[in-house]
């Protein structure tokens, strides 16, 4: 009986013992995380750390370029950004775009800043953020890109590059409030201008002159009365230069320059002509007139008379244009009566 209760004993305390190791084989179990991390382990996996607890995963912080470690929800900055260490929907751990860091300043998403010459935006673009040109910037006011601004008598635009980079181009011209883009013409005055490009900067350039409403080009000509005009365009100025005469001969027209002298007329009655200029005209000079006799002539100066033989000779100006009148030499009074005299 002593015998019976004993070997009872030992086999209650192996059962004791059995159910001792599964429940701390179960225990054990329990606690081992998936890889094999115990209980309370910190376990790194790529840039993000978790810490076993009960079986599982748990995030706990994140791991920055440089190998420092952050906690949840802690930020930092990197190449001009601020992320932080946050958990998804799914409470997965992930670096989240907070804001841009520019000059040590944090712009958050949809924030804009400016320099003097350009704006920017801390842009949104998926789970990311990039900071990128708004648009240009004249005096403190923002234009938004393709937007014109006028800028003393031009407009510019502010634009965006095929590169990428965004500048400022002029697109037009501002004369008395009247727009011209680039490539239009546009008359003032005297003078006809183009608004264009030179050098990469926008002018208005004078191109040629205005005659009785006709667009003239440097160079061409034109007539008033007996005078001569040229268009002429220069660098630092333009105008209308008084070149020369008009000289006609029958149903021909001759252009004469200024200073120029040539022979007019026919035999026996030829003049010695000169074109001169009397203040912004012209003046049809008769600088002498030959009466031809024989195989020769005579000089007579305007205004006065010759006898030639039993002639007298007069070089006359009649309306305007000169000629020569003949009167017997014995009848001088009607030489003096036309206001000639002798030479």
């Amino acid at each position: 009986m002593t015998l019976l209760i004993v070997v009872a004993a030992v086999a209650l305390c192996l059962l004791d013992s059995s159910r001792a190791d599964q429940s701390s084989w179960r225990l054990t179990k329990r606690k081992l995380c998936p890889g094999g991390y115990t209980d309370g382990m910190e376990v790194t996996k790529g840039r993000y750390v978790y810490h076993c607890t009960n079986g599982k995963l748990r995030p706990k912080g994140c791991i920055t370029q440089d190998g420092k470690q952050l906690s949840l929800w802690e930020t930092f900055a990197v190449s001009g950004y601020q992320l932080m260490c946050a958990l998804d929907k799914n409470n997965i751990l992930y670096f989240k775009y907070v804001g841009c860091v520019v000059n040590g300043t944090v712009y958050y998403s949809r924030d804009t800043w400016a320099d003097r010459s350009f704006w920017y935006i801390c842009k949104p673009i998926g789970e990311t953020l990039v900071m990128e040109v708004g648009g240009c910037v004249y005096h403190d006011q923002r234009y938004q890109l393709g937007e014109e601004f006028p800028k003393g008598d031009f407009f510019f635009q502010c634009y965006r590059k095929a590169n990428g980079a965004t500048a400022i181009r002029p697109v037009a011209c501002l004369h008395k409030g009247q727009r011209y883009s680039i490539g239009d013409t546009f008359e003032e005055d005297k003078f006809w201008y183009a608004c264009t490009i030179e050098a990469g900067r926008a002018v208005k350039k004078c191109v040629g002159c205005m005659h009785d409403h006709q667009r003239l080009m440097d160079g061409d000509r034109y007539f008033v009365d007996n005078a001569i005009y040229q268009c002429t365009v220069r660098k630092d100025h333009s105008n209308h230069q008084l070149v020369g005469c008009v000289q006609k001969d029958q149903n021909r027209v001759i252009e004469r320059r200024l200073g120029c002298q040539w022979i007019d007329g026919v035999p026996p009655h030829r003049f010695l002509r000169k074109c001169s200029q009397n203040d912004d005209n012209v003046l049809l000079q008769t600088i002498s007139c030959f009466y031809q006799v024989g195989e020769g002539s005579y000089s007579i100066s305007p205004g006065c008379f010759r006898i030639i033989g039993d002639k007298g000779i007069a070089c006359v100006s009649r309306n305007g244009e000169p000629a020569i009148e003949e009167f017997p030499s014995n009848d001088l009074y009607k030489a003096y009566y036309k206001g000639v005299r002798p030479c």
